[in-house]
């Protein structure tokens, strides 16, 4: 009987082999998945400044339908007074989701929501450009939605007057 049962357990048993063979797979299969985890982040960063960029435009064309006029030039971090009841009050203050604030900038050649940054951290060019795949042409240096590279600001053209 003792026979019986040791062959028994035996055949239920995994040799070292296949552990070391099941390991190796495991690791294979992780180190494939991994690295998508990374992209998730600035895609998902990419896509709420999207978001973002979007609502700040729709609240500023239905000021512009009901004023006749876009809304007043402000420094960076404030938001015009117009967007009030329209936007979160910390919307422009607040960090974005590619770093630095939001930036309203009414000019006579046009109008911009720039986003800029003073320092550290920078902003998120890798996110940035997620962003322009969705609002603009995909390539951050043309179209819209610019990179400004050294001066550390993007922007995204509304209206050219």
């Amino acid at each position: 009987m003792d026979r019986a049962l040791k062959n028994r357990c035996a055949r239920t048993a995994f040799t070292l082999i296949e552990l070391i063979v099941v390991i190796i797979v495991i690791g294979i299969l992780a180190a494939l998945v991994i690295p998508q985890f990374g992209n998730a982040g600035t895609e998902s960063r990419g896509a709420a400044l999207a978001t973002e960029l979007q609502n700040i435009r729709k609240a500023a064309e239905v000021i512009r339908g009901a004023n006749a006029a876009w809304p007043s030039d402000q420094p960076a971090g404030t938001l015009p007074p117009e967007f009030n009841g329209r936007l979160h009050a910390d919307t422009f203050s607040k960090p974005t989701p590619i770093n630095g604030v939001y930036w309203w900038w009414n000019r006579s050649d046009g109008c911009y929501i720039g986003i800029v940054s003073s320092g550290s951290p920078a902003l998120d060019r890798e996110a940035a450009a997620e962003c322009d795949r969705i609002i603009d042409d995909g390539d951050i240096t043309t179209g819209l939605f610019k990179d400004w590279g050294a001066l550390n600001e993007m922007w995204w053209e509304l209206e050219v007057y």
